[in-house]
């Protein structure tokens, strides 16, 4: 029972250890992307 339970925590932290990373990984090319639409436009104030 011990075990289970062990494996059970396991899953459930790299669950959303993988959900947190996925939403960083998509964040972080969204802000890649609109940075490098920034440099490519001549920044008018």
């Amino acid at each position: 029972m011990e075990f289970l339970s062990m494996v059970g925590a396991f899953f459930s932290v790299a669950f959303a250890l993988s959900i947190s990373v996925m939403g960083i990984f998509i964040f972080g090319t969204i802000a890649v992307n609109e940075i490098k639409e920034l440099i490519k436009k001549p920044h008018v104030q």
